[in-house]
């Protein structure tokens, strides 16, 4: 999840009115704690200037353009600023390992290297969510706008031997134009073997085609379909991919149904997820079936939102949908409530600030999930469940991520480090091994998604029935297994030493664009 650090006010802050103010560019202003003692044994820190964060802020090496003035500086005032906001408030700052920054040659190296090294029960790392970007990447990111193929993939376990089949391939894209389609298995690339080269220099090589830094370097990719090989030459573009990919309304054994496909929590989606609500409440929909098998989070805000259009005011009226704990010398701020109004969050055809939300108002919803359902849109089912709406899962266990921070811009890169765990209306948040399906059913690459023979859909249509789980997945010709919790947790987190990306950081953070 991500959500906005502002604890100071824009008064206190007449110099940074772009961070508090309406403009659409992500918040630049550091988070800064509430005073307090100073830890009984401070952590320490050594080869980085001395200070906090605030009197650290923006004291660069190099210059760079943006909305706030730089300072003169030096790479060790940069990392005295990493150094210092970690300290004040990464939610594990006591748990940072003490180390020389004059060890890394650079700013992100030392960055990447302050953070927990504990494990989960499961071997996964603690913090599997501590990333950055250069400021004009994450810009672009942040308002929807991707430099990639418009590729989302099913990437099973990630492990030797690999089977990677195309998820979801976003329309326009340079994967659209060149005939791709849900169900394509990548084989090769730029003729290297895909299944089953595992050292490090190759998986280098793949992340460098997968994930392409620049629009101008063609890659050759291998792909098996309907029993044939054949090959596409794709070149990355900018991909401004719809949020909500498709919204149908589904005649139904439990009557009117609605499907929505809905795939990141980001500034665009504000407006999109209030027409396809609109859309279903005119319709007098009585079921909504949310596929979010490949939703990797984004906005606090967004996913507050969609739960108050599922739930309505009944029951979410003075409700908390997320609250926050934090490392104790970070101010919680408030909690975050069921946003019944738009608040014009910044993209090219925003939604009003203040329109009124359309509500459902479920007593149920069923959400299509898998390992790549994470953060915001795990915090929509801790949500929902913390006010009493059923949320039945079906499909695959999500990624875990209880956690949410504010992206932090110092000196042409933006930072994100978690900073507070996320509860509900009930205190809870322990889901950082994610949530169990109630009916775990595998990804159907075999048909369109919105199928309604589709294996997931066609599962949860049956549930919504009243069709048992097993029968249910049976019906639709696969096998059904009711979950049990802390299973099938596979994730593109892996604790393995060279892993390929499966997708970008981006798609499983997030910010909630408010002053807290």
């Amino acid at each position: 999840m991500k959500f906005p650090l502002l604890p100071l006010s824009c008064a206190a802050l007449a110099v940074m009115l772009t961070a508090c103010g309406g403009s659409s560019t992500p918040a630049v202003v550091p988070p800064v704690p509430d005073p307090v003692p100073p830890d009984p044994v401070p952590v320490s820190y050594a080869d980085a200037s001395a200070g906090t964060s605030l009197e650290l802020w923006n004291r660069c090496e190099v210059m760079h353009a943006g909305p706030v003035q730089n300072q003169p500086g030096s790479q060790a005032d940069e990392k005295g600023f990493i150094r210092a906001i970690t300290q004040e408030t990464y939610l594990w700052s006591s748990e940072v390992p003490a180390i020389k920054a004059s060890d890394y040659p650079t700013v992100v190296a030392y960055f990447n290297a302050l953070k927990t090294p504990k494990l989960l029960a499961s071997g996964h790392p603690k913090d599997r969510f501590h990333y950055s970007y250069p400021n004009e990447v994450w810009e672009a990111l942040s308002a929807g706008v991707e430099l990639g193929y418009g590729i989302s993939w099913n990437a099973g376990a990630n492990q030797v031997p690999r089977q990677w089949r195309i998820a979801m391939v976003d329309a326009g894209s340079p994967a659209a134009r060149a005939g791709l389609q849900r169900g394509d298995q990548l084989i090769m690339i730029d003729g290297e073997d895909f299944i089953y080269r595992g050292d490090t220099a190759a998986v280098a090589r793949f992340n460098a085609a997968l994930a392409p830094a620049s629009a101008n370097q063609p890659h050759t990719f291998t792909w098996w379909r309907d029993g044939r090989l054949f090959d596409t030459a794709l070149l990355a573009g900018s991909v401004n991919a719809l949020s909500v990919q498709s919204a149908q309304l589904l005649d139904t054994a439990a009557g009117k149904t609605g499907y929505l496909n809905f795939t990141s929590h980001n500034a665009p989606a504000e407006r999109q997820l209030y027409e396809a609500m609109t859309r279903f409440r005119d319709a007098g929909v009585k079921e909504l079936v949310l596929d979010m098998r490949y939703n990797g989070g984004g906005q606090v805000t967004i996913a507050s939102q969609l739960a108050y259009m599922i739930a309505g005011p009944g029951a979410s009226s003075g409700k908390v949908f997320m609250a926050y704990a934090t490392n104790g010398r970070l101010n919680p701020g408030r909690p975050t409530s069921f946003i019944d109004r738009a608040v014009g969050l910044g993209a090219s055809q925003p939604l009003p600030f203040g329109t009124v939300l359309p509500h459902l108002d479920l007593k149920r919803v069923t959400l299509l999930t898998g390992p790549g359902t994470c953060s915001a849109s795990e915090a929509l089912i801790n949500g929902l469940r913390g006010i009493d709406i059923e949320v039945r899962l079906v499909g695959g266990q999500t990624c875990g991520k209880p956690y949410a921070f504010i992206p932090m811009a110092n000196c042409g890169t933006t930072y994100f480090m978690v900073q507070y765990q996320g509860t509900n209306q009930k205190g809870w948040g322990d889901f950082d091994e994610g949530f169990a399906p109630d009916c775990k059913v595998d990804d159907d690459m075999s048909h369109a998604l919105g199928d309604p023979a589709e294996g997931l859909l066609a599962t949860a249509l049956r549930l919504n029935a009243g069709a048992s789980c097993a029968s249910a997945a049976r019906m639709g010709g696969r096998s059904g297994v009711p979950a049990q919790a802390g299973t099938d947790a596979g994730s593109s987190g892996s604790a393995a030493a060279a892993v390929v990306q499966v997708r970008s950081p981006l798609k499983e953070i997030a910010i909630l664009p408010e002053r807290r």
